[in-house]
């Protein structure tokens, strides 16, 4: 898909660059989780274009995922905001500048701007996936339970085939010891996946059933990921709390 992906953006010669492929592989690696390979996208495609404006809300948008890069990112969004005035700012890019804006002031603290930047992300662009899923994050720390999981399921419906919304949605329901749901989530997280990649959705399942109680499944679940990953950590400790469970 990347190599054809690449091609159609490059008049099908493999050797010509062109940093709309780039910001492709970069979205691609974003929504995997990848933020270092997605960072490493979006510069090769600001190599070769310093202007690009989806790769430089790209960069911004995984910058704002560490604390010590908010300013860098921050500096990223007022430069392409300006753009608006000058008419070269899409209705979805400036979404997603906002977004950045509303990610930022929320890992800092400032839960009602970043709420607010939010949801005047979200009046911009309403199929914005991660947006939906952010606004669950904020509900779900301010204790709003059905808000939290109306948001996950609408950056599920936006984007089906995204493990990592599958995953976010499992993780709260443990908290909430919504059990049987959280299962739920948490197997359609795993059948998305390659089975290299299933440690951590084993061993989040092998939270969910020993906190339920079903301590057998749950074993079996910690075996799995260590079937993947022998030195996994977080599957020896899963694994670990299951046997303390059964004394």
């Amino acid at each position: 898909f990347i190599k054809k992906a690449h091609l159609s953006e490059t008049g099908n010669d493999p050797k010509a660059k062109d940093p709309r492929s780039y910001k492709i592989m970069g979205d691609i690696s974003y929504k995997q989780g990848y933020m270092n390979q997605a960072l490493g996208q979006y510069e090769l495609a600001l190599k070769d274009n310093k202007g690009h404006t989806g790769s430089l809300l790209g960069k911004a948008l995984v910058l704002s995922q560490d604390s010590t890069k908010h300013n860098e990112a921050l500096q990223i969004v007022e430069e392409v905001l300006k753009l608006k005035a000058e008419n070269r700012l899409s209705t979805r890019e400036e979404s997603l500048a906002v977004f950045v804006k509303g990610v930022i002031n929320y890992n800092k603290g400032n839960t009602k701007e970043g709420e607010d930047f939010l949801n005047a992300s979200l009046s911009l662009d309403k199929d914005n996936p991660l947006i939906h899923l952010e606004l669950a994050k904020i509900y779900a720390n301010s204790g709003n339970t059905d808000r939290a999981i109306s948001s996950f399921d609408n950056a599920i419906k936006l984007d089906p085939k995204n493990p990592i919304f599958y995953m976010k949605k499992g993780e709260f329901l443990i908290l909430k010891e919504k059990y049987d749901e959280a299962i739920s989530s948490i197997k359609r997280a795993a059948n998305l996946m390659q089975e290299k990649d299933k440690v951590e959705a084993y061993v989040l399942m092998a939270r969910a059933l020993r906190q339920k109680g079903a301590l057998d499944d749950a074993l079996k679940e910690s075996s799995k990921a260590l079937g993947i990953n022998p030195e996994d950590p977080f599957a020896h400790m899963e694994k670990g709390k299951v046997y303390l469970a059964k004394q």
